[in-house]
């Protein structure tokens, strides 16, 4: 399939099911690839850094996560989401996304510049260096044609590669005695660029000619600044807690939470990677009428893979963390209570896109900002009182506020994203838990013999 053919099947037939289960599976073995090579690094960092600049970094990494998605902007969402139900030509997309993703970068850059030598950071020039890996986020775009076609085997083979060098970089930067927080934060951005690059160099034939010139910019921003400011909110909601923790607790406070959270974003990556690959389908779904059918469809497995995790985490959590460094079986209670996120985000995440593939980028950004606001205002009342647990409850208010959200959307729009709930659905669940709790239960002696190795 060239890059500017598109597929003709209905969003619910055997062939595009099959190939958005195929490109999901593909996202989640790449992902399962690069969230073991994270773990690796990050049991590594634990172990190997102080609990202080175990915080400092991994707050320094969701302040890069922050700029990723102000790079971004929205602009891959609205060039698939355009692309692919052929409303505008690709390569004019592209062209637009790229001019558009440059001048974020360069805005996001020099902010974090700014604020880095005003503030007193520690290594600012590190901090700097590491930054400049936000430009390589025009070269992500290339990804957008095998998105389409959802045919996504090689971005992940590429993706995968990527995580192995992160893995090796750190190995190799830790085994020289390296211990600084700057020159780790750059080696991990750097191996991220390097992955951009060459997510560009193996794709670059898939695209289409270059356009002489991009759509207009003013109806593309119209389109693409909802969606990135409300990613952009999401994000933050995600990440506030750290400025806080940061400010009132300290950065090894920071460092005990920032491990339960990290291992939380990584329990959730199912929830997240497959509804990516369902959007151009869901996109199709939704122009044909059947959005509500195809997110049923879909819906159900993502949930019960949520309540499974989260049975998992609940039983597992203080081996789990102990395996990490025997100060970290603190913040168990944290990850417990991350657990009700990890269950709404599940369910959440697919509802989300759904409204994505619906067009309905304003409502989307009212998600996202009262998400953030009830975030710091959950923050704000409940740190002080409760401490990190009152930092991980606020997660949990926000996340089952969003699905919420997103689920009176939909029926508003006349869209029906959970089937009946029948006795037979019901028991599924309930065994997902135990089964989850069972896995938890026969891990704990295993995760105690690994912190033994230390």
């Amino acid at each position: 399939m060239s890059a500017t053919q598109l597929p003709t099947q209905p969003p619910t037939s055997a062939p595009a099911y099959a190939r958005m289960l195929g490109s999901t599976g593909w996202l989640v073995a790449g992902r399962v690839v690069g969230s073991l090579c994270t773990l690796l690094v990050l049991l590594q960092l634990a172990r190997g850094l102080e609990l202080a600049e175990f915080g400092r970094l991994t707050f320094y990494l969701a302040v890069m996560a922050v700029m990723g998605s102000v790079a971004d902007l929205g602009t891959g969402q609205t060039v698939v989401q355009q692309s692919s139900s052929g409303v505008a030509d690709l390569a004019s997309l592209l062209r637009t996304g790229r001019q558009v993703r440059g001048v974020t970068a360069l805005a996001c850059t020099a902010a974090w510049a700014l604020w880095c030598f005003v503030a007193g950071e520690p290594e600012p020039m590190w901090l700097v260096a590491a930054a400049i890996s936000t430009f390589t986020y025009t070269l992500e775009l290339t990804i957008v044609p095998a998105r389409n076609a959802m045919r996504l085997r090689a971005p992940v083979l590429i993706r995968a590669a990527t995580s192995l060098g992160t893995l090796a970089i750190v190995s190799l930067v830790l085994g020289f005695g390296v211990r600084g927080v700057g020159p780790l934060l750059f080696a991990m951005t750097a191996s991220t660029s390097l992955g951009h690059g060459a997510l560009h160099l193996m794709l670059r034939q898939h695209l289409p000619p270059r356009a002489n010139k991009g759509v207009p910019l003013g109806p593309y921003l119209w389109l693409t600044l909802p969606l990135g400011l409300g990613a952009l909110c999401q994000q933050l909601y995600f990440w506030i807690d750290n400025a806080f923790i940061r400010q009132q607790l300290g950065e090894q406070a920071l460092g005990l939470y920032n491990l339960p959270v990290r291992l939380f974003s990584f329990a959730i990556l199912v929830a997240v990677l497959a509804p990516q690959a369902a959007l151009p389908w869901l996109a199709r779904a939704h122009a044909q009428g059947r959005m509500g059918p195809a997110l049923a469809r879909v819906g159900f497995p993502l949930i019960a893979l949520g309540i499974v995790s989260a049975g998992f985490f609940w039983m597992a959590a203080p081996d789990l963390l102990l395996a990490f460094g025997p100060e970290f079986p603190q913040a168990a209670s944290v990850l417990r209570i991350l657990v009700v996120a990890l269950v709404c985000v599940h369910a959440g995440a697919l509802w989300i896109t759904g409204m994505i593939a619906a067009g309905k980028t304003q409502a989307m950004l009212g998600l996202a900002a009262s998400g953030l606001a009830i975030n710091v205002v959950g923050n704000a009342i409940l740190l002080p009182r409760l401490g990190l647990e009152g930092a991980a409850v606020a997660t949990a208010l926000t996340e089952a506020w969003v699905a919420g959200y997103a689920l009176v959307c939909l029926v508003r729009m006349g869209v029906r994203p959970v089937g009946a709930l029948s006795p037979k659905a019901v028991a599924w669940l309930v065994g997902a838990c135990f089964l989850g709790m069972g896995l938890g239960q026969i891990a704990r002696p295993l995760l105690r013999a690994a912190a033994d190795l230390r």
